[in-house]
């Protein structure tokens, strides 16, 4: 029974390591958006989080923190500071 449970956690970790999304898919969800500065990721393995500026219409700037699991990316927080 232990041998079966180590294995369907092996197996899952394995997943959550291998859908781990990288700075290319990052990009290429963000797509336009105009950047201030380069993107920064903190990658924990099975997963990572995503913290990025952009540069507002009204030249404001904007922090985004995004966190990324199995392929996928959720906004978690955001921030807005005048210039």
């Amino acid at each position: 029974m232990k041998k079966k449970i180590l294995c369907i956690f092996c197996a899952l970790l394995l997943v959550l390591v291998i859908t781990n999304p990288g700075n290319s898919s990052f990009m290429g969800f963000l797509g336009e958006r105009e950047l201030n500065n380069d993107a920064t990721r903190t990658n924990y393995f099975v997963f990572s989080v995503y913290k990025v500026d952009f540069i507002t219409a009204d030249n404001s700037d904007l922090k985004e923190e995004y966190f990324a699991i199995l392929g996928q990316f959720y906004k978690v927080k955001v921030s807005e500071e005048l210039r």
